[in-house]
């Protein structure tokens, strides 16, 4: 008798230790499940949100898109009219495919690389830049010839994004000096080729660096 409820005992314990792991392992599948459904209904929300906010975005950039192929079609438009309505067309072209990465349920499109003229990319966002809220109260001075040739592998897109990025930092830092400079120098340095953003602002506060 006693050797027969020793084995129930232990056969009681097995079967109770079993359902116990098997629960725990459902509640930790049903946990996961739920965690899956937030997160997908958060992102429900949000793609609605892109998605209407793209669609009332896209419309007034396509009226300036053509008001400025309009102004184009006036042959007494001076070179440097010219020169401004192509860099406002092609923010515009740049904005509409960041809005379609956006549309794209925030996973951006596999980005298409490719050898960039890395002087005509850097100068592109320059001739932006000085457009920015207080660029053009900073003096901007740009070395770019020793790079004039060099081509840099990469996305046109995220590269001037890059430079828009730092430079937009570096005008906001220099807000309020008494004379705000910034300067840009592209350098040849081995098979590639070297930035340097530099300003006379204040800096980084220690702190901050040290993040």
């Amino acid at each position: 008798i006693v050797g027969h409820l020793a084995v129930s005992g232990m056969i009681y314990k097995i079967t109770v230790r079993d359902l116990r792991d098997r629960l725990e392992r459902e509640l930790e599948a049903k946990q996961a499940m739920l965690r899956k459904l937030a997160q997908i209904e958060s992102l429900s929300q949000v793609g609605l949100l892109v998605a209407k906010t793209s669609h009332d975005v896209r419309g007034p950039l396509g009226s300036i898109k053509g008001f400025v192929a309009l102004m184009l079609k006036n042959e007494k438009l001076s070179e440097a009219a010219r020169e401004d309505c192509g860099v406002m067309i092609r923010e515009i072209e740049r904005l509409t495919t960041m809005l379609n990465e956006l549309l794209a349920h925030v996973k951006p499109s596999e980005a298409k690389m490719s050898d960039l003229a890395i002087v005509e990319t850097l100068e592109s966002v320059l001739s932006v830049i000085r457009h920015y809220p207080g660029g053009s109260a900073v003096h901007l001075r740009a070395d770019l010839k020793s790079a004039q040739d060099a081509l840099v592998r990469g996305n046109r897109q995220q590269l001037q994004q890059v430079f828009f990025n730092v430079l937009k930092n570096a005008i906001e830092a220099l807000e309020g000096r008494s004379a705000p400079t910034l300067f840009v120098r592209l350098s040849r340095r081995d098979e590639g080729v070297e930035c340097r953003i530099e300003d006379n602002g204040s800096g980084m506060p220690v702190e901050a660096a040290l993040r």
